[in-house]
């Protein structure tokens, strides 16, 4: 998309921010607006999908993910959860309320833990943990 989760992120303290999109224009809307907000040396921005982050056998701390829940629950199937690092985090947003039960189940079988639903309107977000 734009950027803004790694924008967010990075004016959030994180410094080191690997921001993912399929997209090369969401690519490039990104480096743009993280040069704009300052934080363009926290971020690279590439494109990748969830098969690039697992062949590269790298893992994070953080994941955050903002798609629907249609695109997360395939995600799950595709071992999502093993993008985190065991004690790692992860946050799941746009998802639709009476979806957001679904999610966890999807997330519990990639190995993760919901614990903690936020809610916007009929919007959820969900924050899971893999366990140490």
């Amino acid at each position: 998309g734009s950027g803004i989760l790694a924008i967010a992120a990075a004016k959030l303290g994180a410094n080191k921010i690997l921001a993912l999109d399929i997209d090369p224009i969401a690519i490039d809307a990104t480096i743009e607006n993280a040069e704009d907000n300052g934080v363009l040396a926290q971020i690279t921005a590439q494109t990748g999908s969830l098969e690039s982050v697992l062949a590269s056998a790298r893992r994070f701390d953080l994941i955050v993910v903002n798609i629907l829940a249609k695109i997360i629950i395939p995600m799950c199937d595709n071992h999502l959860g093993d993008t985190v690092r065991p004690g790692g985090k992860a946050i799941f947003s746009g998802i639709i309320e009476d979806q957001a039960d679904d999610v966890e189940a999807a997330l519990r079988k990639t190995g993760l833990e919901p614990y903690e639903r936020l809610n916007q309107g009929d919007w959820v977000a969900i924050l899971a943990r893999r366990p140490a």
